[in-house]
């Protein structure tokens, strides 16, 4: 009797497996729709941030993404029923970072107040970041006006681990009733409910509920009586590696579409799961490589695909069907990456121009989906794809690729100038990883602004005979042997110099002649430590002009900065100090007195502590110095638009101690010019080296309209005084900004590789065009090599020399919007002075290097030709 059993399993199987192989090759997958794109940009939104693993566990770092369509759109962020509210300026090609108080964060079920809502004048669109160490995820936020009535919960499931799937349901500015028909058991206000049973909530506006349980939630059905937005996902969930928390804003079953194709992941070793929801009886038709099948699902069934690297997945339905893609963690070289998840795009929503944004600290990728025929019309902020393999989807007129964004964040575009296509957004990190669909909709063309003619130059020398200086902490003020220099010029001969340090038992002098710079020794104990008033500044006097260049060099960490005249200091600044990885460092600035005592005030847009008081964001700290004293503020928050009052003419240095991006951290600063000496034309070439790419800062002091244009991308800003705007310049674009009253444009050099050096930040500020000279002293430093940046007239380029030679065999490369052209000449290794000029033409020069670990930079030293 067994036996007979035995065989009549056997012939069931074989019945079985016979009858799936003929459904497989008679099904043929419907023809796919034609793309309408639906982007997530809208006037009005609310969000939540869900549960991430413990409420206690690490620092919380949660942030909204935004991005403008309109020039100058007005968007203001609060939090219900709580004292947090901030403004910001949305802009095209640019997308604005706001972090959101830790204490929104949901905990355990309940019902919850501190919901974040988000208005704006013109369209924006909205991404989502919620971070803490080893755990995060992202999610695009839907506008009010996509938000419904019916959802499909989806909550992952990993390996057993205790802790809960979640998600959480948020009314809009109505009241409403929800009915939750529960899939899994939950506690909610000490009562448990059972799977199978309803649960019916009452929220009041702008309020939610977070539900969490052990158990699958998938397939929970919500239906409110006024449109809310619902979160799904997971405290965190582990499958092939560590816990990550995951979560996606859901589309509601009205807006559910029938045609989805699933790229995998190029470095998935295992396998991903993708879970495919219905809310009525639905018929699926699936193909994964060659294999082909048919599901017939019905309402709340949640069913789930394996994704191997080899297979995509492509899914056709009768009835609107929900799908999402969990990345279950896996390795890719060295990274051991945590799960995340995010909803895959219907096909018919599809558009043509996205923008996608890379995360700091992960490595980041786009993962395309396009029509095999206009594969090659995609661009990435106008340039081709480059080094992409795509590879066909079976079944489908459509092909998939991944594309390297890079490591850290970034902003960028890509599109197709005539066929809709898909993007997803994902990222990877030691323990961590992240998901979510790009964002598209609006067309990423730019206004076409038409730059104005640039002005005249009249050089702007540092030259002088009387300075004062400081030399800002490096690193930690215990940290290796101090190598502080000045490097001094002459142009009169026999010129004079004595060096000083004020209240300190240090004088010396030396004699500048010109062709020849003078380097002098400071002593270490001028290094200016923590947040304090400091005696000890280096005062230079001279009976001729002189110009200096000083160097804080510590091992492996240095940088360089052009030494103003007293007569060019002022009494109004603006502080920049550049953000890297969080690593425990502080940004800081340093004001310093000339020979008379002065009063001075800073409104501070970071907390920092002074004399044991602490001093908050948004708070005016005032100060006295006496004649020859300087003040080191310091703090871990950015400090940049901080402003700078002062009765009498200070010195004022910006930087921070040892800043990292994208490599190891590096000491930077720079001495900065007043308001009173601000430009409005700009040009920033790249470096040809850098793998990945720089910042630049721009600070503005009054209402200010910028034009900028960055290869063949141009667009419009309007900046509010203190407001500090960054933008990422790579190689070949350079960046050329217009603005309508002065502004101050610093570059900030995030690291990177060259060859077998790994070079590491550096920070300079960059000139105006208007104050561009005919001749210019540049410094090679020992140790390093040196380079020169060149901005020159086109037409006149080929009559640059050096130390009186020909440039001989250089690459000049045109600069978009503009009569002028960039190059990168080779100065060699190890210290030296030369002299760049041009016989009738200013033209505009930085002075960077690059050695193992440690860079530097600075403007060149220009000299009047008169």
């Amino acid at each position: 009797m067994g036996f007979a059993n035995i065989i009549l399993h056997l012939w069931a199987w074989i019945f079985m497996l016979w009858s799936v192989a003929n459904i497989s090759i008679a099904v043929s997958p419907v023809e796919i729709p034609d793309s309408s794109c639906s982007g997530p940009q809208g006037t009005e939104f609310i969000t939540v941030f869900m549960q991430n693993h413990l409420p206690s566990y690490g620092n919380k770092d949660f942030k909204l993404f935004i991005t403008g369509y309109i020039p100058g759109t007005f968007v203001t962020i609060s939090v219900n029923k709580a004292d947090f509210f901030t403004t910001v300026t949305a802009n095209p090609e640019q997308t604005v970072s706001v972090m959101i108080p830790a204490f929104v964060e949901l905990a355990g079920s309940n019902i919850f107040n501190h919901t974040v809502i988000i208005r704006a004048d013109h369209e924006i669109s909205i991404l989502a970041l919620n971070y803490k160490a080893y755990t995060a995820d992202t999610t695009v936020v839907y506008p009010e006006d996509k938000l419904g009535r019916e959802y499909y919960v989806v909550t992952p499931v990993g390996n057993p681990d205790g802790l809960d799937k979640q998600f959480a349901v948020v009314a809009w500015k109505d009241p409403t009733t929800v009915e939750i028909y529960l899939k899994g058991a939950v506690t909610f206000q000490r009562k448990a409910y059972t799977a199978g049973t309803k649960l019916d909530i009452s929220l009041g506006a702008y309020q939610a509920v977070q539900l969490q349980s052990c158990d699958d939630l998938s397939g929970t059905r919500i239906v409110s009586q006024n449109p809310v937005a619902v979160y799904s996902g997971h405290v965190c969930v582990a499958k092939h590696t560590k816990c990550d928390y995951v979560s996606e804003q859901l589309l509601p079953v009205s807006v559910w579409g029938t045609t989805f194709i699933v790229p995998p992941l190029s470095f998935q070793p295992n396998f991903d799961l993708v879970y495919v929801a219905a809310s009525q009886h639905t018929r699926i038709d699936y193909q994964s490589g060659s294999a082909r099948a048919t599901r017939n699902l019905v309402a709340g069934q949640v069913v789930t695909f394996e994704i191997k690297v080899s297979n995509p997945l492509y899914i056709s339905a009768s009835a609107g069907i929900q799908v999402a893609f969990f990345c279950t963690g896996g390795s890719k070289g060295k990274i051991v990456y945590d799960p995340f998840f995010l909803m895959i795009p219907d096909v018919s929503g599809y558009c043509q121009t996205y923008n996608i944004h890379g995360q700091d600290l992960f490595e980041n990728y786009a993962m395309i989906v396009a029509k095999t025929a206009e594969t090659a019309d995609v661009t990435i902020d106008a340039e081709p794809l480059r080094f992409t393999v795509w590879m066909p989807i079976p079944g489908t007129a459509y092909s998939w690729t991944t594309y390297n964004l890079g490591s850290g964040f970034s902003n960028h575009t890509i599109e197709n100038p005539s066929s809709p296509f898909g993007v997803l957004s994902v990222g990877i990190k030691e323990k961590a990883g992240y998901g979510s669909t790009a964002i598209g909709g609006i067309s990423g063309a730019a206004p076409t602004v038409q730059p104005p003619d640039l002005p005249s130059t009249s050089c702007s020398c540092p030259q002088g005979t009387e300075f004062i200086t400081v030399f800002m902490q490096n690193l930690l003020p215990s940290y290796g042997n101090k190598d502080f220099k000045l490097f001094i010029t002459g142009y009169i001969p026999g010129t004079f110099v004595t060096i000083s340090v004020n209240k300190a038992d240090f004088f010396t002098t030396v004699t500048a002649n010109p062709e020849q710079t003078v380097s002098v020794m400071i002593p270490a104990f001028v290094e200016l430590a923590g947040s304090n008033i400091f005696n000890h500044t280096v005062i230079i006097r001279a009976d001729h002009e002189i110009s200096i260049l000083a160097l804080n060099y510590k091992a492996y960490t240095a940088d360089t900065t052009v030494v103003y005249p007293e007569d060019k200091l002022g009494r109004e600044y603006y502080v920049v100090t550049p953000l890297g990885n969080p690593d425990g460092l502080d940004k800081q600035f340093a004001v310093v007195a000339w020979k008379d005592p002065t009063t001075v005030e800073i409104y501070l847009k970071g907390a920092v502590t002074f004399q044991r008081k602490a001093y908050t964001a948004g708070t005016k700290l005032d100060i006295s110095l006496g004649a020859y004293q300087a003040v080191q503020l310091q703090s871990r928050d950015d400090l940049s638009g901080t402003r700078i009052v002062s009765q009498n003419p200070v010195a004022v240095y910006s930087g921070h101690v040892c800043v990292a991006k994208h490599t190891k951290c590096d000491y930077v600063s720079e001495q900065l010019l007043p308001v009173s000496d601000w430009g409005t034309t700009f040009i920033v070439p790249p470096l040809s080296f850098q793998p990945k790419f720089d910042l630049v800062y721009v600070a503005a002091s009054q209402h200010t309209r910028i034009d900028y244009q960055s290869g063949r991308a141009r667009a419009t800003r309007n900046l509010v005084a203190g407001q500090v705007v960054t933008f990422e310049i790579k190689f070949p674009n350079p960046l050329y900004i217009s603005a309508n009253a002065g502004i101050q444009v610093v570059f900030f050099c995030a690291g990177g590789s060259k060859g077998k050096i790994a070079y590491d930040p550096f920070l300079l500020m960059i000139p105006d065009v208007s104050s561009y000279c005919q001749t210019y002293n540049i410094h090679g430093q020992d140790q390093y090599d040196n380079y020169a940046i060149i901005t020159a007239e086109t037409s006149e380029s080929g009559g640059i020399t050096i130390d009186k030679e020909p440039l001989g065999v250089i690459a000049w490369r045109p600069i978009p919007g503009t009569v002028f052209s960039w190059a990168e000449y080779n100065l060699g290794k190890g210290f030296k002075r030369q002299t760049m000029e041009h016989p009738t033409s200013p033209f505009g020069l930085l002075s960077i290097g690059i050695a193992s670990k440690p860079g530097y930079g600075s403007a060149a030293i220009g000299a009047s030709s008169e």
